[in-house]
């Protein structure tokens, strides 16, 4: 019976944190460039277990010592084996702003933040401010192919930004005439690990060792192109994520139903050892 009530409080722990990571999700199916949990559940254990109630470990000779039937696998519960995060490209919609840029494929804007700490993200809302740096809606530095600071020209009035990630700004000078000023290249980290990044912010980190996302050339070496004018929306499915809910939510209930009539059994037994 403490068997049973390991195992259904497992279940309980499991469904809670898998509660809470679909929580998430659908609190952020609206976030751009949001990147939906994944709770990857196994056995807490297993071992072999005589009918007659004995462990394998128990007999003098183990389970060679008796026909293989009268031997049967117990599972102790469950758990959370990994939560990890599912980087499949969310939907790209258009904005029409000229500082907003998708990724079509893999990959993420390079961002560093004022205190010079690097981050990774796949939300491209971006702006000028009014050093004309181009920065996200956390005043993060987009970094350039190069690792520098992307910033746009003093008047600057339009600007394009091309595949390749080219940056390229329209400027007016005192006689009105209009030149065009090349800005950079949208730089585009890549690694072929992103399960090694960590939320971090707002953005992922990236810890130092093997998988550590490396900048580059937008279509070079794997990494994906840039779009202006869109945004990378929520890879969250809004009715498979709730479906996911429900069976969480039945799961959790028929955990705590186990661990009560387990409870019960306990107290039965204990009151007639008694």
């Amino acid at each position: 019976m403490i068997t049973g009530l390991w195992s259904a409080a497992s279940g309980m722990a499991a469904g809670s944190l898998l509660l809470d990571a679909i929580g998430v999700d659908l609190a952020n199916v609206n976030t751009p460039g949001y990147k939906r949990n994944r709770v990857d559940l196994a056995e807490v254990a297993e071992e072999a277990q005589y009918r007659a109630g004995r462990t394998a470990a128990s007999g003098p000779a183990g389970p060679a010592a008796v026909s293989p039937a009268d031997w049967v696998r117990a599972a102790y519960g469950v758990q959370a084996a990994a939560v990890v995060r599912d980087f499949t490209q969310g939907t790209v919609l258009a904005t029409g702003q000229p500082l907003d840029l998708a990724l079509d494929g893999p990959g993420f804007f390079a961002v560093e933040g004022p205190d010079g700490t690097a981050g990774y993200t796949r939300a491209g809302a971006f702006r000028a401010d009014a050093a004309g740096h181009v920065v996200d809606a956390a005043g993060r530095f987009l970094l350039s192919a190069t690792g520098s600071r992307l910033t746009l020209p003093s008047g600057w009035q339009e600007v394009a930004v091309a595949a390749d990630g080219r940056i390229t700004a329209t400027v007016v000078d005192s006689s009105g005439a209009r030149r065009a000023v090349d800005v950079g290249q949208v730089g585009v980290a890549f690694t072929n690990a992103p399960e090694t990044l960590v939320p971090a912010g707002g953005v992922f980190a990236a810890p130092d060792g093997p998988g550590r996302p490396e900048l580059g050339a937008p279509g070079q070496g794997g990494r994906g192109l840039v779009r202006q004018g869109a945004l990378e929306q929520s890879n969250v499915d809004l009715a498979g994520a709730m479906a996911e809910l429900i069976l969480a939510q039945e799961a959790y209930t028929l955990s705590a139903r186990a661990f009560s009539v387990a409870d019960g059994l306990w107290q039965e037994a204990n009151a007639l050892s008694g």
